[in-house]
């Protein structure tokens, strides 16, 4: 979605930071149908079923009570939002790789990522992008902003907030802010958009 957003407004972002971050693949009309309705499955088991895959979210190293937030985040999952989010990620209409990411780019990835491992995603973002930079955190899985927030506001601590698109894993998790000066957030298609009041641009 953050990459959707910067090939329509590129002039409205100065700065990105990605985490967890994915990309999109082609992919046959069976194969996109074979993915919409495996996560229709996931959620019609309900709400408790689906904190079951806070397993597969997270890293060797995260800590017990995060485990429960996550867990407890994931059984809260609006169905209806979710499966907005699924349709948009298969999308045959999803823009080449890496268009419209000409600012800086910051993307904070977790070793133990099994959801989107950086070998299949954000190394080849890293590629793409003249202007990326990566940063790996050990033991970390696909939520770098809720396993390890101390590791995150340190890597994105340069990081100017004017014109900051901020596109992050979590889904209302409720945890502290990641940069203190993003005041505000909104869902978006099941996922949080912060918004940062002096105009920064967001999902």
């Amino acid at each position: 979605m953050a990459q959707w957003f910067a090939d329509r407004y590129p002039d409205r972002i100065g700065h990105a930071v990605f985490t967890g971050s994915s990309i999109a693949r082609d992919s046959s009309p069976e194969e996109r149908a074979r993915i919409v309705e495996g996560r229709m499955h996931q959620v019609a088991r309900g709400g408790y079923a689906f904190g079951e895959r806070a397993a597969a979210l997270l890293g060797s190293r995260t800590s017990a009570d995060t485990v429960a937030v996550v867990q407890q985040t994931l059984r809260a999952t609006n169905p209806r939002g979710f499966m907005q989010a699924v349709h948009c990620i298969v999308s045959d209409h999803m823009p080449p790789l890496g268009a419209g990411l000409t600012m800086p780019l910051l993307m904070i990835q977790g070793e133990d990522d099994q959801i989107t491992p950086a070998a299949a995603n954000a190394l080849l973002l890293l590629r793409a992008v003249s202007q990326a930079k990566l940063t790996m955190l050990d033991g970390c899985g696909h939520l770098p902003e809720v396993e390890m927030p101390t590791q995150v506001n340190k890597a994105a601590s340069g990081v100017p907030p004017r014109g900051l698109l901020l596109c992050m894993t979590a889904r209302g998790s409720p945890v502290k802010h990641p940069r203190p000066d993003l005041a505000s957030v909104e869902e978006c298609n099941g996922s949080e958009a912060l918004h940062h009041r002096s105009g920064g641009a967001l999902l």
